[in-house]
């Protein structure tokens, strides 16, 4: 007996935002692991930022006197990241009036990027990619048919595991708006007013409210990637039906829709082999589209040196606060704390003040262990991190071959 199929993009035209969002629903509880490890990455690079931790904002500092994921993070963005993009290109061997042509699209496309902001839109992108494993920017036109440059954040986009393999472009992918504006929404698409005006307001797939406006909406992005070549130019077709045993080559083109919950509001076919995100990876990981990022490789360092450093201040408080034991006729006192230090009664025939062990030189020796090889972890080399070159780089042509490396 066959069963109607459950996919999103196998859904007739228009009528696939219920089964958009049950999918992005169940895919997101099937890997929650996933979101709670980028927050909790968000976390150690920023304590107080608002996708962190909800513990009190006294306590969240308390145990980390040396950010190493910070530092880290901020040394790889400073050293790479600090370079200006522009459009080059190349003419090589091409006549005068092409080359003229070339030059004048170079100062377009420069004009356009200052425009749109996209330098500083990309290194923000690129900070994400050693702090979560990935970085994104979305270049699309609007419905006024205006170019956009956007930073897309790694939690909004939804991807299943099982079609994630590690050099492959994913098969469908889900771009998560949750803070959509009502009126740019209806602003976008006047056809459909009545169907925004009744929609939800702003929910996590969950159902926990994310917001107390009524003047936002979830929208939802899904893209599905077309199935074989839409054109063979060159090739007869007695080539292409040869390359499918018993039958023609077949192109079964992708899908694009964009839908809030209740209403479709765009779906059309989407032919384009690749999605409208470029995408910085730090490391990626088999099988999940969500890859592996710096901070995560030197969370073990960071957390051994919170340790080391709690012991040191301990003992260095010690040293500060020591404890004086006197007798019990000496003036009747208890357990107390002064100005002068800690008192506790015991039995003994005079006050004594024990002075407590100094702190172990491989205590300090591990500290500084641990501090350099969180460097290394990340691939950030010691004159990076420093700021210096290597000696015997005296020419500014050197220096700029090295910082090009």
């Amino acid at each position: 007996m066959n069963t109607p199929r459950d996919d999103w993009y196998t859904q007739p035209k228009n009528e696939v935002h219920e089964s958009v969002f049950r999918f992005v629903r169940k895919i997101e509880d099937e890997q929650g692991d996933a979101y709670d490890r980028l927050a909790s990455l968000e976390s150690l690079y920023d304590p107080y930022s608002p996708t962190g931790d909800d513990t009190d904002p006294s306590q969240r500092l308390a145990n980390v006197s040396e950010n190493l994921i910070a530092s880290n993070i901020d040394t790889v963005f400073a050293s790479i990241a600090h370079a200006d993009i522009r459009a080059r290109y190349q003419t090589d061997g091409a006549d005068w009036s092409t080359q003229r042509r070339a030059k004048k699209m170079e100062y377009y496309g420069e004009g356009l990027g200052k425009q749109l902001g996209l330098t500083a839109k990309c290194k923000t992108a690129f900070r994400e990619a050693p702090k979560k494993g990935m970085g994104l920017t979305k270049v699309y036109a609007d419905r006024w048919d205006r170019p956009v440059i956007e930073v897309v954040a790694i939690e909004d986009v939804v991807v299943p595991d099982c079609d994630s393999r590690v050099g492959a472009l994913p098969l469908q992918l889900h771009h998560v708006q949750r803070n959509y504006d009502r009126d740019k929404l209806r602003a976008e698409y006047p056809d459909h007013e009545d169907e925004i005006d009744q929609a939800y307001s702003m929910r996590s797939m969950t159902g926990s409210s994310l917001s107390t406006s009524n003047n936002k909406l979830t929208v939802i992005e899904s893209i599905r990637l077309p199935i074989g070549r839409r054109r063979d130019e060159g090739t007869t077709k007695a080539k292409r039906a040869a390359k499918v045993p018993g039958g023609k080559a077949r192109y079964v083109p992708g899908r694009r829709t964009i839908t809030i919950e209740g209403a479709t509001l765009l779906d059309e076919e989407y032919h384009d082999e690749f999605y409208p995100f470029a995408m910085v990876v730090w490391s990626e990981r088999n099988g999940s589209f969500y890859p592996i990022s710096g901070a995560e490789r030197i969370m073990g360092i960071q957390r051994a040196l919170n340790k080391r450093n709690w012991q040191i201040e301990r003992v260095l408080d010690q040293n500060a606060l020591l404890t004086t034991y006197v007798r019990p006729a000496d003036g009747n006192l208890s357990v107390k704390t002064t100005k002068a230090g800690n008192i506790a009664v015991i039995k003994g025939d005079y006050p004594h003040t024990p002075n407590p062990p100094l702190i172990a030189a491989e205590t300090y020796q591990s500290r500084h262990d641990l501090k350099e090889s969180a460097p290394e972890q990340m691939g950030v080399s010691r004159f990076s991190s420093q700021s210096t070159i290597p000696p015997g780089l005296e020419t500014g042509a050197a220096v700029r071959e090295y910082k090009a490396q």
